[in-house]
């Protein structure tokens, strides 16, 4: 229950900031819309980022 109310509350500021919500994964963007729906939250646009592939130089 505590990440949901996590999630809920990251919905709430970006869609009180007027911004885009930044998501790192397609199961992360399925969690934050299980939750908008639960709690009965507007969805703010989502916007993926790419990490870095992480690389056997990177992590030297």
């Amino acid at each position: 229950m505590r990440h949901e109310l996590d999630l809920a509350s990251r919905i709430r500021a970006a869609n009180k900031l007027r911004c885009d919500l930044i998501v790192h994964s397609s199961s992360e963007e399925r969690g934050l819309r299980l939750v908008a729906r639960r709690f009965h939250l507007p969805m703010p646009k989502i916007v993926y980022r790419d990490l870095p592939a992480r690389t056997s130089d990177a992590a030297a």
